[in-house]
C-alpha cells in the first residue's frame, strides 16, 4: 500500500469538514424545536454560508488532489456543464438562482464565476478519475447528489 499524499489528505479533510458543517447546520432546526427556541440562532446562517464555501473549496481540493494531470480533451468536455450553468445565469439570473437552490441547495451568494469554476473542476475530476478507474469519480457524484440542502 502506498502512502497517502498531503494533497489527498487535505482533500479528504475538506470533504469531512464540509460534511461536519452541513450536519451541524441540519441539526439546528431539530435542536431549536426540542429546546423551544423561537427560531434558529444567528449561527445558523453563518454555518450555512460556511458550508457553501466549503462545498466549493472541497471541489477545488479534490480536483487538485486527483485530476490535475487530465488531458486537454477532458478539460474541454468538462467545460460543457460549466457553460450549461453560465449561459442561463447570464440570461435569467433569478431563475438560475431558484433552480440552483432547489437542485443543489447552493444560494449563489458568492460571485457566479466561482460556481462555474467549481462545476468545471468537478467535471474534470469526474471524467479523469472514472477514466483512470479511480473511485474518486463516484465520490464526486455522491457529493453532488448530497449537496447542501437548506431544509
Amino acid at each position: 500500500m502506498r502512502p497517502l499524499s498531503t494533497e489527498f489528505k487535505i482533500a479528504v479533510s475538506c470533504v469531512a469538514l464540509t460534511l461536519l458543517v452541513t450536519s451541524l447546520f441540519h441539526s439546528l432546526d431539530p435542536a431549536a424545536a426540542v429546546l423551544g427556541w423561537p427560531g434558529l440562532p444567528v449561527s445558523g446562517g453563518l454555518l450555512f454560508n460556511a458550508g457553501e464555501l466549503l462545498v466549493l473549496n472541497q471541489r477545488r481540493r479534490v480536483m487538485v488532489s486527483s485530476a490535475r494531470r487530465a488531458q486537454w480533451m477532458i478539460w474541454l468536455i468538462a467545460a460543457l456543464p460549466a457553460l450549461g450553468l453560465c449561459c442561463p445565469r447570464l440570461l435569467a439570473p433569478a431563475m438560475t438562482g431558484i433552480m440552483t437552490i432547489w437542485s443543489t441547495g447552493l444560494t449563489l451568494y458568492l460571485p457566479w464565476p466561482i460556481y462555474v469554476g467549481a462545476v468545471w473542476l468537478a467535471g474534470v475530476t469526474l471524467l479523469y478519475t472514472l477514466r483512470q478507474g479511480d473511485a474518486t469519480g463516484w465520490a464526486v457524484i455522491l457529493l453532488a447528489a448530497g449537496a447542501l440542502r437548506p431544509s
